[in-house]
């Protein structure tokens, strides 16, 4: 087993970093620095395979199929099959959410929480539900819930420090 930090990834990350999406910078600078460690080898990325069918290429990027192929490739990366165990956990979770908390669970959201859970990841990134002014909807909000196995879920942020170079 590796002692690299092992990541689950949301599609939406893979998104907004293939879109080079400027809607919250903070929230940019997080995904371009989490795709830069993960270049340089000091991370193990895992996401589901569904995130193939979220991520499709986008026309201000022609060249994003060629940039998610290189990802894909590499021996830091890891798909997890969106298999029976992960939907019956989906399921479950979906449930729990409408049950507790009166939350709906989009199915991708289920089937990545699901992914996370099952890989025994720690962290799982993903910006949906981030505002422009950095406060945080439901979706962020689930990592204190017991059905979610100590998964911590939260938007990769850049280092402060790295946020006031920018800015410069």
């Amino acid at each position: 087993m590796s002692d690299k930090p092992v990541y689950y990834l949301d599609a939406c990350i893979f998104l907004t970093y293939l879109k080079n999406e400027n809607k919250i910078q903070y929230l940019l600078e997080g995904v371009k620095k989490l795709f830069d460690d993960f270049g340089k080898n000091k991370c193990i990325i895992v996401t589901s395979t569904i995130t193939k069918i979220e991520v499709m290429p986008h026309e201000s990027r022609p060249e994003a199929d060629k940039i998610l192929d290189g990802i894909f490739k590499r021996s830091n990366f890891q798909w997890i099959e969106a298999g029976i165990k992960v939907v019956e956990l989906a399921r479950k979770l979906r449930i729990h959410c409408r049950d507790n908390d009166n939350f709906n669970l989009f199915t991708p959201d289920a089937i990545h929480l699901a992914s996370a859970i099952i890989y025994q990841s720690k962290t799982f990134y993903t910006t949906d539900g981030c505002k422009k002014d950095g406060q945080k909807v439901k979706l962020l909000g689930l990592s204190d819930h017991e059905i979610f196995r100590g998964l911590t879920i939260e938007t990769p942020i850049a280092n402060q420090q790295d946020i006031f170079i920018l800015d410069k």
